[in-house]
């Protein structure tokens, strides 16, 4: 129970992270997680591992738990912090998957470099048209990720 006597629910999400199987996709860098939900989103998680190395080719699945509902999952926030203060490392993280507690599935194709300690957000992987976006946050983020494409193509 928390302090206004309401009865705590653990959510509890299975996150399976794809690294690509590219030359120098490994990292042995710090991974962390942050779900974002139509109601809320959880705090950053870091991704342990027996040894922090996300190796060329891995399928890593982690158990990530929530305090309270955050709804329909929107996006990912991922960052790489390092591990070792002087040597920097890339990543190639193909996809993460998600597996909510009642079972649903969100795929987050990612095939992205990540290179610094930024926070790198994800949409779901849905097919949709911008017309069709009906939450403010994911509305968002389709516009900021449009214009970083404009950034790099134009």
């Amino acid at each position: 129970m928390d302090r206004l006597g309401e009865k705590m629910v653990k959510m509890d999400y299975e996150v399976t992270v794809y690294t690509g199987d590219l030359a120098f996709a490994s990292t042995c860098d710090n991974i962390f997680i942050t779900l974002v939900g139509t109601d809320g989103e959880r705090e950053r998680h870091k991704l342990h591992k027996l040894g922090p190395f996300f190796h060329k080719g891995d399928v890593s699945t982690f158990h990530v738990s929530c305090s309270k509902a955050i709804g329909q999952l929107l996006l990912i926030h991922l960052v790489k912090q390092s591990h070792f203060w002087k040597i920097k490392h890339s990543w190639y993280p193909a996809k993460v998957v998600v597996r909510s507690p009642i079972g649903d599935i969100f795929n987050f194709p990612i095939y992205h470099w990540i290179t610094d300690s930024n926070v790198h957000s994800f949409r779901e992987g849905k097919a949709l048209l911008a017309s069709d976006e009906t939450n403010s946050l994911a509305q968002y983020e389709r516009k900021k990720e449009l214009q970083t494409r404009k950034q790099v193509y134009w």
